[in-house]
């Protein structure tokens, strides 16, 4: 019986396994065909903040910044795609062919009382057209601001290279794909 059991238990987990490489490969190539498809896009950076915090940072700053560094990123590899900032874009995405939106959000939270750092969560959810649609969902990264840092230009650097590290190489992978031939 202990032995059953134990098969059952371990058929279970290759099950769940299985059913998570499987979604997650679907998930690949959903995220890798709209991003291979998009030809603008909208950055939206979005703060939740502690009142303590909510007047330290600027929110159309970081906004600009962070949307001038992704067109760059994109001018960088050959893609000259208009990208545009904020909630006026962030509106209008369904109605936008061919729109890839960018949703990041930081969420601000006052570092340990022994240290003046600013702690952020930042999360990005992709939406390619049609905003009723489940949004792609990146990993949360947790980074920190030290003492004495400008918050937004600090929060704004964080953004982009979570950018770098989550749908800029998606972009790059496509990009190497169609040199292959393979796209």
């Amino acid at each position: 019986m202990k032995r059953l059991l134990t098969e059952i238990g371990w058929l279970r987990w290759f099950a769940l396994g299985t059913a998570i490489l499987v979604s997650q490969s679907a998930h690949a190539h959903s995220i890798a065909h709209e991003y291979d498809l998009f030809r603008s896009i909208c950055s939206l950076v979005e703060f939740e903040a502690s009142p303590k915090l909510e007047g330290t940072f600027d929110r159309i700053l970081v906004n600009k910044y962070v949307s001038e560094k992704v067109a760059a990123r994109l001018q960088d590899r050959g893609l000259d795609y208009p990208v545009e900032f904020g909630r006026q874009c962030f509106r209008r995405t369904i109605t936008e062919p061919r729109q890839l939106t960018l949703w990041f959000v930081a969420s601000l939270a006052e570092g340990p009382s022994d240290s003046p750092t600013v702690a952020s969560a930042l999360i990005v959810h992709s939406f390619y057209q049609d905003m009723h649609k489940s949004p792609h969902e990146f990993p949360t990264k947790i980074v920190f601001c030290p003492s004495g840092a400008d918050i937004s230009i600090c929060v704004a650097n964080h953004v982009v290279a979570y950018f770098d590290s989550t749908v800029l190489m998606i972009v790059d992978r496509i990009q190497e794909l169609r040199k292959e031939g393979r796209r």
